[in-house]
């Protein structure tokens, strides 16, 4: 969105008390190819400038998005991901790694200037753990880096699992996402054991 559009925005939803606490970024820095990731830093630059003047304080961040199929007719993962798996299968992990590192490092420059924070979610591809997100923070060594824990896509969401997390991540956690497509009583547990968890070890979190 252009800037006008944005602060637009921002003005009916703080004439309505509603705050906007964030946008998403479906971006992609693992790509082999040198062009692709450069559009890509280039996208998310534009989305913390999108961030900024809506408002908000976050800008929720991938390292790597297979990205989605839409058809007037069908919406799927499918064939994104298998363009994503043919791309990726010649290059080592540590070679990937690097190129969202690099990414990501730009990208975090881009946010400091604008005073937005990074929210790196723990969301495959390359990613595949808590650990692995705050490997990246880590190396990245920005301020404007922080953390947006996901259970939900966690492989093990035992309470004692999402319990080493959070404490693990701590005051780095400044978001996390669930959706709303499970049913009470099933992994909406999940959430539950999160916030109670951050809040015993971190700090304010917003829950999308």
């Amino acid at each position: 969105w252009p800037t006008k559009r944005c602060k637009e925005l921002h003005s009916v939803s703080d004439g309505e008390g509603i705050e906007i606490f964030g946008v998403a970024a479906n971006n992609d820095f693992s790509s082999p190819v040198p062009e692709y990731r450069e559009c890509q830093v280039a996208y998310v630059k534009e989305l913390i400038r999108m961030t900024s003047d809506l408002g908000a304080k976050t800008l929720r961040m991938f390292l790597g998005w297979p990205g989605v199929t839409k058809h007037p007719q069908l919406a799927q993962y499918t064939i994104a991901r298998d363009i994503w798996n043919y791309t990726h299968e010649e290059f080592a992990e540590e070679e990937i790694w690097a190129w969202c590192r690099e990414g990501m490092a730009e990208s975090a420059r881009y946010a400091e200037d604008a005073g937005v924070i990074l929210a790196l979610q723990n969301h495959a591809p390359v990613i595949r753990d808590y650990q692995d997100v705050l490997r990246m923070v880590k190396e990245v060594n920005s301020p404007n880096l922080k953390v947006s824990l996901d259970v939900p896509i966690m492989v093990d969401k035992s309470p004692e699992n999402i319990q080493r997390a959070a404490k693990a991540v701590g005051n780095l956690q400044v978001l996390s996402h669930f959706g709303g497509e499970y049913e009470s009583g099933g992994n909406s547990s999940c959430a539950g054991n999160l916030k109670r968890f951050v809040h015993e070890y971190g700090k304010a979190t917003s829950f999308l």
